[in-house]
């Protein structure tokens, strides 16, 4: 995209007109939901938002902003431009439905608004429908970048038809959603293997609150067990020093093993001296797991339900890790 007058390709989104993800049928009923309850007031935001700027200013703008052949491909095949280019006033009238022209091309909520991106201030545009006197400012930018990205796609794409239009929003919509699943998973299978990191230690009289876990094993050393990220799960022994760093990996569709292996491994990476463990779905998975350098793997599934021989692995290696007698 252009900032300042440069391209900055690493910043640049690639709008497609059709996008597919597999979904399994939890993830299609969650996602049904959310469509259900979200997706049509973000249309309705928009239309409210186009109906409520002034005529001149929004065909000013479409001049302005949006290459004369891309304008002339919609007119023909009936598509109203506004379902595709933002103009800042329109989302002037309303800041939340920059959300829909971000889906529109096809850019995660995560990298269109990243730590490092000029973008990132507006995402309180979307998040609260809110217009900062410096995101009112940079707005004309942003929508001169988002429609020049926009342009370029309905011109190489001249056979658009409005069904492709309506589409856009909602599969991109339907990946985000997807992707907020996925990581609640995480964050619930991260919470049962803490549980179970208690179960396997609780003999001794351990305490514990939802990231800290305290005990003294059996030499008289103070032991902490950590709820923290990358990696998820730390046992300490005193002066910091780190003997295990524990990955968790809560998704169970094959599909993903490898970006599963693959996130962990790059967690690990930054580990120089500690017991690498993955708790992982997957036997293929977890081999692959260990060829790359990890020291053990346990099924997530069996540790979550503290069942299994699994979980047997699990606890005994826990209580070994710490230096007290298992359960």
């Amino acid at each position: 995209m252009w900032h300042n007058g440069v391209m900055d390709e690493s910043e640049t989104p690639k709008a497609t007109s059709v996008l597919t993800h597999p979904l399994d049928s939890a993830n299609l009923e969650y996602l049904r939901k959310r469509l259900e309850k979200e997706l049509p007031s973000l249309f309705d935001a928009v239309a409210a938002a186009v109906i409520s700027a002034n005529g001149q200013e929004i065909s000013d703008q479409l001049t302005a902003y949006v290459r004369p052949d891309a304008l002339i491909i919609l007119a023909q095949a009936g598509i109203d431009p506004l379902r595709l280019f933002p103009l800042p006033v329109v989302i002037e009238h309303d800041p939340r439905v920059i959300g829909y022209y971000r889906l529109t091309l096809d850019w995660g909520k995560k990298p269109f608004y990243h730590e490092d991106s000029w973008r990132m201030s507006f995402q309180t545009m979307e998040d609260r429908g809110t217009l900062s006197p410096l995101n009112h400012q940079k707005l004309p930018e942003l929508c001169a970048q988002m429609c020049a990205v926009m342009s370029d796609f309905v011109i190489a794409n001249p056979n658009l038809t409005p069904q492709q239009v309506n589409a856009f929003a909602m599969a991109a919509f339907g990946v985000q959603v997807d992707g907020a699943r996925r990581v609640l998973i995480g964050q619930q299978a991260e919470t049962a293997v803490f549980s179970a990191f208690f179960a396997a230690v609780a003999h001794y009289d351990a305490t514990h609150t939802p990231t800290l876990i305290t005990l003294t094993n059996d030499r008289g050393e103070a032991i902490r067990i950590t709820k923290q990220s990358d990696p998820d799960v730390c046992v300490w022994f005193p002066k910091d020093v780190l003997a295990v760093a524990a990955e968790i990996k809560g998704g169970t569709d094959r599909s993903n093993d490898g970006e599963r292996v693959g996130a962990a491994m790059k967690s690990h990476g930054k580990i120089a001296t500690a017991k690498r463990w993955v708790i992982i779905a997957s036997g293929d998975a977890a081999k692959r797991a260990l060829v790359a350098g990890v020291d053990a793997w346990f099924n997530v599934e069996e540790v979550r339900a503290q069942t299994g021989d699994d979980w047997d692995r699990f606890r005994y290696a826990v209580a070994e890790a710490v230096g007290i007698k298992p359960v």
